[in-house]
């Protein structure tokens, strides 16, 4: 008997590793750049929860033939949606009517309770399943009798919450990744009258499934316990202290399942590298689990533009913040971490931010989650979480309680102490800005411990003047290069890989006449000026700064009309990008004190797919 429980423990284990993934993963079905998460359910059905699009095309989700959600066109940035629905036999996509693959199609092996055929005359009460995912209950079934089968082994598989809804006296960052529980009931052979002396033919087969499928799981275990028996090196004093680690330790394998599978952990690339500023915590405290941060230009930029769309408000200003990914490195010798802030993500429209709360929504988990996954297929480098910005405006800098306890809910379950936070007070003259770590021991630094502030405003600068210290022609696309005359103030508009992926992808469904802001700063090459455009954005995410030029969206050329736009906003451009739907091509033309040139001569013309070109070439 003790060792039928051991093996029964042992498989609940197993059922329950295998689904405990919360609801950003769960399971994943990929095909032709399309792909569901979904769960698995008692019944066999599953529940979708969201999709994604990579593909080059605009698709349906269908579930048991029934249109669940469109997606658009993926191939410039991912397109997700949550559909959070009951899938029985098949989950396919397709174009229309058209079906082009299937994701997921239903097992043949069911999972309803085996009755015996000689109870005669009682027909068995199938289970009854009760749409209430947010317990993760099924319905209690019962017995011929009436009764509830409460009397019966019933196994509960639980899994982990691997998500934290972050609630304090400052703020709020609902970051509600799908956490749930299940509750199974095993399915049990209800025994016949007590003459019977054979089993029918039904049972034994399902009698023999039943067992085949327990030496199935029993094999997998012994195979996966035998693969895990390889000797682990020991933690180094101090690191994590031990009532952390051993809460840290159940849920290793979770953490693990949810950001895929590991990546190399290497910042070779940053260390050294001019597009970053280098600041050694050293600097800033004087215990610190964190010794060098490598912060890069492009997100300074992101984050300044951030707060100061905020200052437009400066009279009732609220409190605002972001997400930053990057990479970490840990020196095992002094237990310190060499940390990279590289890509911002923002929240969702679902975010709150108040004078005195901050709440980041639910929408910023799939965010994060997307962004992650692209960024470690694409460099096959270990990208987290390791960094969360938020100011106080006109508070002051310093760490509050509620900002702690955000701190810990976000940190790293294996490695917790490289996570670092930024605090920025928006309304002092220049923008004061505390970097807030770990110490060694794992307690987080105060404004107590720092021995000195830093300038978002001063960043700023230098993340422009490194942008004119690093451009090289030969790295990006003149647009005016078939003008056959230029003005002294506008001698070329010069855009790199990234900003020309990020113009096709805007132009491929811009609608609006305003599509797009190109932001940047000048040069001055051979004593003539040129632009060099970092990224352009679509039109709702207008910088409040470095915007140097309009992308507008036309249906043929008309120079009064793109004037009409241009003089509408309160930015003087110094050229303007205008993309024709029907010939797919852009014309550049400059312009000056915000009045554009007449003169065709002037301008600049290229089409989408030769910039596309370019960049392929280039990579």
């Amino acid at each position: 008997m003790k060792h039928t429980n051991y093996f029964l423990r042992i498989i609940s284990s197993l059922l329950m590793l295998s689904s405990g993934i919360f609801a950003i993963h769960g399971e994943e079905s990929v095909k032709d750049d399309v792909s569901v998460v979904y769960e698995t359910l008692a019944d066999g059905s599953i529940r979708v929860m969201y999709a994604v699009n990579e593909s080059s095309n605009s698709i349906l989700i269908l579930l048991d033939g029934n249109e669940a959600v469109r997606l658009n066109r993926g191939d410039s940035e991912p397109q997700s949606a949550k559909i959070n629905k009951i899938a029985r036999n098949t989950v396919k996509y397709g174009i229309s009517n058209d079906v082009l693959g299937v994701l997921w199609k239903r097992s043949a092996v069911t999972t309803q309770p085996v009755v015996d055929e000689a109870l005669a005359g009682v027909e068995p009460t199938p289970l009854r399943e009760e749409n209430n995912y947010s317990s993760g209950k099924v319905g209690n079934r019962k017995t011929p009798s009436g009764k509830s089968e409460d009397g019966y082994n019933r196994r509960t598989v639980e899994k982990r919450d691997e998500s934290k809804s972050l609630e304090n006296e400052a703020g709020t960052m609902h970051v509600d990744r799908g956490d749930s529980s299940g509750t199974v009931q095993q399915g049990e052979v209800l025994q016949g009258n007590e003459g019977t002396s054979f089993l029918s033919r039904e049972t034994l087969m399902n009698y023999l499934i039943i067992g085949t499928v327990v030496i199935i799981i029993v094999i997998l275990i012994f195979l996966a316990i035998k693969k895990r028996r390889v000797p682990v090196a020991s933690d180094k004093a101090g690191m994590i202290p031990v009532k952390d680690k051993e809460i840290n330790d159940q849920s290793i394998v979770v953490r693990r399942r949810t950001t895929s599978i590991l990546k190399r952990q290497s910042i070779d690339d940053v260390v050294g590298n001019p597009d970053y500023l280098k600041i050694n915590a050293a600097e800033f405290v004087n215990d610190s689990a964190v010794r060098n941060i490598y912060i890069k230009n492009t997100c300074i930029k992101e984050v300044y533009n951030l707060y100061a769309q905020d200052l437009r408000n400066s009279d009732n200003p609220k409190e605002d913040g972001c997400m930053v990914l990057g990479r970490w490195v840990h020196d095992e010798e002094n237990g310190t971490y060499d940390v990279s802030l590289e890509t911002v993500v923002f929240p969702g429209d679902d975010a709150v931010f108040k004078e005195y709360e901050l709440n980041f929504g639910g929408k910023i988990k799939l965010r994060i989650a997307e962004k992650l996954r692209k960024l470690r297929r694409e460099t096959n480098l270990q990208y987290d979480l390791v960094c969360w910005i938020h100011s106080h405006p006109g508070l002051g800098v310093f760490f509050s309680n509620s900002d702690d306890s955000v701190q810990m809910q976000l940190r790293h379950s294996q490695h917790p102490n490289f996570l670092v936070a930024f605090v920025v007070d928006i309304l002092t003259d220049d923008q004061e800005l505390g970097i807030f770590t770990f110490r060694k021991d794992g307690s987080m630094n105060s404004k107590g411990d720092l021995t000195r502030l830093y300038s978002l405003e001063e960043m700023f600068k230098w993340a422009l003047e490194s942008g004119r210290r690093l451009f090289d022609p030969a790295n990006c696309y003149n647009l005016l290069n078939t003008a056959e005359k230029h003005i002294f103030s506008c001698e070329g508009i010069e855009l790199d890989n990234s900003s020309i992926i990020d113009l096709a992808g805007i132009v491929a469904d811009a609608q609006s006449e305003i599509a797009g802001w190109a932001v940047g700063t000048s040069v001055m090459c051979d004593g003539k000026r040129e632009y060099v455009v970092s990224s352009i954005v679509r039109n709702s995410e207008r910088p409040a700064v470095g915007v140097i030029g309009i992308l507008v969206n036309v249906s043929h050329m008309s120079l009064p009309t793109i004037q009409r736009l241009v003089s509408a906003e309160i930015v003087k451009p110094d050229f303007i990008m205008a993309y024709s739907s029907r010939q797919d091509s852009l014309t550049i033309i400059p312009t000056v004190d915000g009045k554009l040139l007449d003169d065709e001569k002037y301008y600049g013309e290229v089409s989408i797919d030769d910039l596309k070109i370019w960049t392929r070439r280039k990579r």
